[in-house]
């Protein structure tokens, strides 16, 4: 047995037996273990409130890039039937969607249901997750070689199932563009 392992009595309670030159390292009162172990469990508990609030966020953002894409996919998709656009052939739908595109002064408003794809659905369908209202106002000719020039608004909304005015989210991309008539 070593030098280190002898017990000693000394003022009627048991300590270990430390050579000399060394000093005592006494353990933790009750006390400072408690303080320890409070500060530690409040901020653990400070830490893991503030995760709801973190993947709240996190959600929100994914959505709102979802719903960013699906407005830039149909502003370009109306922006590519608009530059298709002849005096000879007037497309009535936009190609990739099917919105429609007038070729007078006038108003439309189209609602399509998109899933987090970006793949269009049913109004009725479990599957869709946006709902889009696109409307579009052209502005009147001033003469036939004039360009139309139409306004687009395209609002997407989330949940799809749920009315525009409790939506959870929502965005707006207002966009314009023109149409060449008679080129």
């Amino acid at each position: 047995m070593t030098h280190l392992n002898r017990w000693r009595m000394k003022d009627g309670g048991f300590r270990k037996w430390i050579p000399s030159g060394h000093v005592s390292a006494e353990g933790f009162s009750l006390v400072e273990v408690v303080v320890a172990l409070g500060i530690a469990a409040f901020a653990l508990i400070s830490i893991i409130s503030l995760l709801p609030t973190g993947i709240n966020s996190a959600r929100d953002s994914v959505q709102t890039t979802e719903a960013s894409q699906i407005a830039g996919a149909i502003d370009a998709d109306l922006r590519a039937s608009a530059a298709r656009m002849t005096d000879v052939q007037l497309p009535t739908n936009s190609r990739r969607f099917g919105i429609p595109i007038m070729d007078t002064n006038d108003f439309s408003r189209c609602v399509l249901y998109f899933d987090e794809v970006g793949n269009t659905n049913p109004p009725a369908s479990p599957l869709s997750k946006y709902r889009v209202t696109v409307t579009t106002t052209n502005l009147p000719f001033t003469t036939p070689s004039t360009p139309t020039l139409s306004l687009v608004s395209i609002r997407v909304t989330w949940p799809a199932a749920a009315p525009v005015s409790n939506a959870s989210g929502s965005l707006e991309l207002c966009s314009s563009f023109t149409r060449a008539a008679g080129h």
